[in-house]
């Protein structure tokens, strides 16, 4: 973007798309406000004048748009006003808005004892693989909130001293009356004995082979098993009991070797690792309590989470 005697510069929630005033571009008059966007080259688009009636050829400036983009405020001393620089707002045009952004907020705590921790959290776009955004929860209460685009796919990795790595993925998809998403993280201590379970991690269906979007944990979880090199892990390949017994203690044997390879072919010992397939044998939601389950969606997401890879310490 040309440096043209620009101001109020906003860069929406969503990352990608910000709005500035100027002088210097080509306007109505006065400072006029702008939108620019990031493609997915990393290079902004020209910048758009916002038009008339929103510009004049008087000064506008300070704009800012929440996070759902259909809503904005902004600065200008056009006639009509109290004198000086007045706030108005307006409903953002379709062409100029942002993608649209919610909260996505969580709370961080000891699993054991319930107690907040100030994790350090990182969230990627699983799609992409990009990272969206690096923070810390509170220091005091463990919370944390930001903003991100909806309907896309995320992992969230958190890491705390003392504790082994939380992962989870989900999709930012909210009800029609719904504002926020919450998540609660409970991080498990060193010396707990309880599986780990690695959510980030995809296999084709059926199949062994490690998904692309996989490679993101892992890469992240081999850094901290060479970080922590005394640790003996035991990987855990599990699925839910529809079909063959015997097929799926061998496919769940397999997944569990190819994440055990992988993580090889980061540097990890080969002694610090081991693997076994355990089937259908070790259920988070055994089949009488699916049975009972009311509808097919809660009975599909049971059965999800008993498919899973996991880790836990052995020696």
């Amino acid at each position: 973007i040309p440096l043209l005697a620009e101001e109020s510069v906003h860069i929406h929630p969503d990352g990608k798309t910000l709005y500035f005033a100027s002088r210097g571009h080509i306007g109505m008059g006065g400072s006029d406000l702008y939108v620019t966007r990031l493609d997915e080259n990393g290079n902004w688009s020209k910048p758009e004048n916002l038009g008339y009636p929103i510009n004049t050829l008087y000064d506008e400036n300070s704009l800012m748009v929440s996070p759902t983009g259909e809503i904005a405020y902004f600065a200008s001393d056009r006639s009509g006003g109290y004198g000086n620089l007045d706030l108005y707002y307006f409903e953002l045009p379709i062409e100029l808005q942002p993608t649209k952004t919610y909260y996505f907020d969580g709370y961080v705590f000891d699993e054991k004892t319930s107690n907040p921790i100030p994790g350090h959290f990182e969230l990627r776009d699983l799609t992409s693989g990009k990272t969206v955004i690096i923070s810390d929860a509170d220091a005091v209460d463990g919370t944390f909130t930001v903003a991100l685009p909806i309907n896309k796919s995320y992992a969230i990795q958190v890491t705390y001293p003392g504790y082994f790595p939380y992962s989870l993925h989900f999709d930012m998809k909210l009800a029609e009356d719904q504002q926020s998403y919450h998540l609660n993280i409970p991080l498990n201590p060193l010396t707990s004995k309880k599986e780990n379970v690695l959510a980030n991690v995809f296999f084709d269906l059926n199949k062994s082979t490690l998904r692309e979007e996989s490679k993101i944990e892992l890469n992240e979880f081999a850094n901290y098993l060479l970080q922590n090199k005394a640790l003996k892990i035991e990987l855990g390949g599990h699925t839910d009991s529809r079909g063959n017994a015997m097929e799926n203690t061998k496919l769940s044997t397999e997944r569990a070797k190819s994440v055990h390879d992988y993580l090889i072919t980061k540097g990890v010992p080969s002694t610090q690792l081991s693997y076994k397939g355990y089937g259908s044998t070790l259920p988070i939601y055994s089949d009488e309590v699916i049975d009972k389950m009311k509808s097919e969606k809660e009975k599909e997401k049971a059965h999800q989470a008993n498919r899973r890879t996991i880790y836990k310490v052995i020696n």
